[in-house]
C-alpha cells in the first residue's frame, strides 16, 4: 500500500532519465558490464534499448540512464577493453 502526501512547493526533481545512443563499441565489447561502465560516466544504468543476445547489429545501442537534473550529455570517450582503447561516442544529436 502507498502513502500520498500533498507536494510542497519546495520539493523537487533531482534526476531525469535519458536515452543515449552508444556508438563505436566493437562486438567483442559488447557486454553488461562495459554497458554499465559507460552509463556510470553520467550516472545510472537502468536498462538496454534491447538485449544483447538479440542484437542484430552491433553499429550501436541505446541505454536508458538516470542523470542529475541539470547535468549535460555530450563528447566522445575512450573506453578501455583488454588493455585495448575504443573512441565511442555518445548519440545525442543535441545533447541530453
Amino acid at each position: 500500500m502507498y502513502a500520498h502526501q500533498r507536494w510542497d512547493k519546495y520539493e523537487c526533481c533531482t534526476s531525469r532519465k535519458v536515452w543515449i545512443e552508444v556508438v563505436g563499441v566493437p562486438p567483442h565489447g559488447w557486454k553488461w558490464e562495459n554497458f554499465k561502465a559507460i552509463a556510470e560516466l553520467w550516472g545510472y544504468l537502468i536498462c538496454l534499448g534491447k538485449p544483447i543476445a538479440r542484437t542484430d547489429t552491433f553499429e550501436s545501442i541505446k541505454l536508458l540512464i538516470e542523470i542529475d537534473i541539470v547535468f549535460f550529455i555530450e563528447g566522445d570517450f575512450i573506453l578501455t577493453i583488454d588493455d585495448l582503447g575504443f573512441r565511442v561516442k555518445d548519440g545525442c544529436r543535441q545533447g541530453c
